[in-house]
């Protein structure tokens, strides 16, 4: 069985992340696309790997699997439909819209691809997490009444919360965790 072809769109402080990641667990990375092609050509070199400063020409040009998705808010939507389209799974960053217009097409492509399509909430996946869902379904804990968040970690130096809000770029991410916890 061959490994996942992947490719990340988006080669920032977290489209990077993502290329070490996809690297670290195995995943075949064979290529990254940034509009700043200086910056493309950076990551890609870093891991060998073909670099595009148009994502387009990268999902025309290279036969992949999957793409993580992590580019400007206000253009997730467009660039992961463009994916599914193209029969690629995709991996979003979130927010995964910016309107609900934006959210309603990338649904609809999304219906239309037949492909894998997750936002990237990783919350769900830490270990802290899974230990916690595991008592609260146990029953063990009784019926929640509240659940309050606090978010610590390393943040890039330039955040996201003045283009879109800390609601969408970071509470989400709370907010996802908790329903999930509910049920």
């Amino acid at each position: 069985m061959r490994s996942v072809r992947v490719g990340v769109i988006g080669c920032g402080w977290f489209g990077a992340a993502h290329a070490r990641v996809y690297r670290a667990a195995g995943a075949d990375l064979v290529a990254v696309a940034d509009m700043d092609e200086g910056r493309a050509k950076r990551l890609g070199e870093v891991y060998g790997v073909n670099y595009y400063s148009n994502y387009r020409r990268m999902l025309d040009s290279e036969d992949l699997d999957a793409v993580s998705v992590v580019v400007t808010p206000q253009n997730l939507a467009e660039v992961a439909a463009d994916a599914m389209g193209r029969g690629v799974a995709v991996l979003i960053e979130k927010p995964m819209a910016v309107s609900r217009a934006q959210l309603e097409e990338l649904m609809r492509a999304y219906s239309n691809s037949g492909v894998i399509a997750m936002p990237g909430f990783i919350e769900l996946f830490n270990p802290g997490y899974e230990k916690l869902r595991e008592i609260v379904t146990s029953g063990d804990v009784g019926e929640i009444l509240m659940i309050s968040g606090t978010r610590l970690g390393r943040f890039p130096k330039r955040s996201l919360a003045w283009e879109i809000g800390v609601a969408l770029d970071l509470a989400i991410h709370e907010v996802y965790v908790q329903m999930h916890l509910l049920g």
